[in-house]
């Protein structure tokens, strides 16, 4: 701590010192707020366990289709290759793709007992 008595005078480091200690009396037993997760790291939490494993990709409808033709446009078994805060990638045979995390929504194939990624474009 610098010793100038100029910069910090010793009204004000008390100040600090009464402020630091009401805010340790006034938390005790409690516990801090968590901080919130952003949905990525909730997604990606919940992807990861499936890499290298069978998913089914669902690629939804959006807009008018929804209502014409249904929610679900078509899905599909694929491998999760890999899966980062931005992006999944997929294969299919000897073909693979990478989509935006934030065209995803993560479900569940009660069917197929796996975990269902919707892909949809807005």
């Amino acid at each position: 701590m610098d010793n100038n008595p100029s910069q910090f005078p010793v009204s004000l480091l008390r100040a600090w010192k009464t402020v630091a200690e009401h805010r340790a009396s006034s938390s005790i037993g409690k516990t801090p707020a968590p901080v919130a997760e952003p949905e990525s790291q909730q997604k990606l939490r919940a992807i990861l366990p499936w890499k290298g494993k069978y998913i089914t990709l669902a690629q939804m409808n959006t807009g008018k289709a929804v209502m014409q033709i249904g929610p679900v446009r078509g899905r599909s078994a694929v491998l999760l290759l890999d899966c980062n805060e931005f992006f999944i990638t997929i294969g299919i045979n000897d073909d693979s793709r990478s989509i935006p995390l934030a065209n995803i929504a993560v479900s569940c194939d009660n069917t197929a007992n796996r975990l269902e990624l919707q892909e949809r474009h807005d």
